[in-house]
């Protein structure tokens, strides 16, 4: 018999897989439309790539059902596919052609190491290894390269003194799918043990939702001072 709190547990996590699987989409909208990508931390992206990637090592390692391998590849695919979106939009400005070659060597560096981990995911995704342990470290440091993927745009965005260029709708998905992802696990179960395994995304969500927060309200503040200013003006 289905018991209420897993049907209610399944519900969050159909709503949070969405939500994770569009949260990209604004931000590719906003640079086609822009044909920009300054509002954009690649350093941000970079982490948040890495992290995606080792999600799907985690997943992998933890054994888990087949259809949460094929959202990490395809969570990783998105990713690298928003990194070299913002590399092309960043390459298109050339009137500093010195400037610009410093900054396609080192995001190659990038890219390289990029297709590296995809290699390793391709392997992994084939030997189908098991073991636990691996599988809850690499959990931790995926939780943390999350949340430490939030600094760059938040140093980003105070540097500029705008979030212009940066789609806040990609952060209201990131906040949808990490509050319902947090759903998903306290309606299931608030046994230990349960609690315990999934401790690393519990703590990430709760941190991240509250730096996706701010993201939000860096943007109106500076929405409202650039206002304030036109007027004074």
């Amino acid at each position: 018999m289905v018991l209420v709190n897993e049907i209610v547990s399944n519900i969050c996590s159909v709503i949070s897989v969405i939500f994770y699987s569009i949260v990209y989409y604004p931000q590719f909208y906003e640079m086609y439309k822009t044909k920009c990508a300054d509002g954009i931390s690649i350093w941000m992206l970079l982490l948040w790539s890495q992290a995606d990637l080792l999600s799907l090592y985690s997943t992998i390692f933890l054994g888990l059902q087949i259809n949460l391998v094929i959202i990490g590849w395809y969570h990783a695919f998105v990713g690298l596919l928003m990194t070299l979106c913002t590399l092309y939009y960043e390459s298109i400005d050339i009137s500093d052609r010195r400037g610009n070659l410093e900054k396609i060597k080192m995001k190659l560096v990038f890219i390289i190491f990029y297709f590296i981990n995809l290699t390793i995911g391709i392997f992994l995704t084939i030997k189908t290894p098991y073991n636990i342990y691996i599988g809850s470290v690499i959990a931790w440091i995926t939780s943390i390269l999350y949340i430490l993927g939030r600094f760059p745009q938040i140093k980003l965005n105070i540097e500029r003194r705008s979030t212009e260029g940066l789609s806040m709708l990609m952060y209201v998905f990131t906040i949808c799918g990490n509050s319902f992802y947090f759903l998903t696990v306290i309606t299931y179960s608030t046994e230990i043990s349960y609690i315990l395994l999934n401790l690393p995304w519990l703590i990430m969500s709760i941190i991240t939702i509250s730096m996706d927060l701010f993201v939000i309200y860096q943007s109106y503040s500076y929405k409202r001072l650039t206002t304030l200013n036109y007027f004074e003006n």
